[in-house]
C-alpha cells in the first residue's frame, strides 16, 4: 500500500490522505478515478522504489469507498514485487502511529521516547513509555510483512533490555499473534491516523500462556489421553 502515487496519464501526484487528493481544483477528483477499474500504467507507486528506480515498474490500484468517505489506499497489482520493495524511507503511516502513540501516552501522564535507541545500539523501539513502578513499555508499530524469525528475535532482545515489548499492527500478514504482547486494528493510512479518528482494536492479547501438547498417564480404556492447553 501507499499514500502517494502518480498518475501517468493526467500528469499529477495524488496525496491519498487528503480528501482533495492534494488537488482543490479538481473537486470530484476521486469519484472520478474510482468510477472505473485502473489497469497498469496509470498509477505508480512513489515510494522507496521509485527514489531507487524511476523507471521501477510497480504499477498500483485504488481502494476505497467510490463516495470519497472512510480512508482510501494505493494498492500494488504485482503482491509478490511488492513483498521485495526496498524499505529505507520510514513510510507515512508508520511515523503517524508513533506519534499517535506518543501523543496519547503523554496525556496520560507517562513520558515517552521516540525511537529510543540501546547503548549497545541492537535496538531501537518506536516508542519507550515509561509507566509506574520502572515498567518500560516498548511499543512497536509494524506496518509492513516480517518474518517470523525476526519478530522473535526483536522481542528477545527487548526483554533482555528490560522492557516488555508490545506490537501493532494493521497488516494481517505480520504474524504477531501468541508471540509477543499485540493488538490488530483495521487497515489504516496517515491522514485517517493524525485526524484523531478511532483506531478500533480487532484483535489482540496482553499475555500468553502456551504449554506444549503430550500425553498423560491417565488411561482412557486401551488408549491414552493427550492433553493441550492454551491460557490468553
Amino acid at each position: 500500500m501507499a499514500e502517494a502515487v502518480r498518475h501517468i496519464r493526467l500528469q499529477i501526484d495524488l496525496n491519498l490522505s487528503r480528501a482533495d487528493l492534494g488537488h482543490p481544483d479538481r473537486p470530484g477528483l476521486w469519484q472520478e478515478l474510482r468510477s472505473r477499474t485502473i489497469h497498469a500504467g496509470e498509477l505508480r507507486c512513489m515510494g522507496a522504489c521509485y527514489t531507487k528506480d524511476p523507471d521501477c515498474p510497480e504499477w498500483m490500484y485504488l481502494k476505497g469507498k467510490p463516495d470519497g468517505t472512510g480512508f482510501r489506499q494505493a494498492v500494488h497489482l504485482n503482491r509478490s514485487a511488492a513483498r521485495n520493495h526496498p524499505d529505507a524511507i520510514e513510510t507515512d503511516k508508520h511515523k503517524a502511529l508513533k506519534e499517535r502513540v506518543a501523543t496519547v501516552s503523554e496525556r496520560a501522564g507517562f513520558s515517552v521516547e521516540v525511537e529510543a535507541r540501546s547503548t549497545s545500539g541492537k535496538r531501537v523501539t518506536d516508542v519507550l513509555v515509561r509507566g509506574e513502578g520502572g515498567l518500560l513499555l516498548g511499543h512497536e508499530l509494524q506496518v509492513s510483512k516480517l518474518s517470523i524469525p525476526t519478530i522473535k528475535k526483536r522481542v528477545r532482545i527487548a526483554r533482555g533490555d528490560g522492557l516488555m515489548p508490545m506490537w501493532t499492527t494493521d497488516n494481517p500478514a505480520v504474524q504477531i499473534e501468541h508471540r509477543v504482547a499485540w493488538a490488530t486494528i483495521p487497515p489504516t493510512n496517515a491522514g485517517w491516523v493524525r485526524t484523531g479518528n478511532e483506531l478500533l482494536v480487532s484483535g489482540g492479547a496482553r499475555d500468553a500462556d502456551i504449554d506444549r501438547c503430550g500425553r498423560t498417564a491417565q488411561s482412557l480404556g486401551s488408549g491414552l489421553a493427550a492433553s493441550c492447553t492454551s491460557t490468553f
